[in-house]
């Protein structure tokens, strides 16, 4: 068998054209994905980036809601706290004007009492002095 020359020329030729034909399309192919990647990893930074803000702004959103409701918990004892001491006064004064009605009414019943028994009193003296006068007329 013998080996034609035209073999090694045409084995020449694809070489020549497979390493031009590399320089002139796969070059710009490969210099393309290298600029797309470094656009995905720069991308890729960014999200990273925005990941660790995000996580920073949930901490302080968790944060800051637990300081909010640990003030408003705080408001609302102390609210509950004055309406309870309001309350309590509330029915302290109720108790003293009730307290104070019923002496009142006591102190006034006693008086009735009193001025009643003053009039039976003057009303017997004035019918034990009506009977003897009749007694002693007769």
């Amino acid at each position: 068998m013998e080996l034609n020359i035209t073999i090694f020329i045409q084995a020449l030729i694809f070489l020549m054209l497979f390493i031009f034909s590399s320089q002139i399309i796969f070059k710009p192919l490969r210099t393309l994905f290298l600029e797309r990647s470094q656009i995905i990893n720069h991308e890729k930074q960014k999200i990273l980036t925005l990941k660790s803000s995000i996580k920073e702004q949930k901490y302080h959103i968790k944060k800051t809601i637990f300081l909010i409701r640990n003030k408003v918990q705080r408001q609302h004892r102390s609210i509950n706290i004055n309406n309870v001491l309001k309350e309590k006064e509330f029915q302290r004064r109720i108790n003293f004007q009730q307290s104070e009605k019923y002496r009142n009414s006591i102190f006034k019943l006693k008086n009735e009492i009193f001025l009643v028994r003053k009039k039976v009193i003057v009303d017997k003296n004035n019918l034990t002095k009506h009977i003897m006068d009749k007694l002693s007329d007769g």
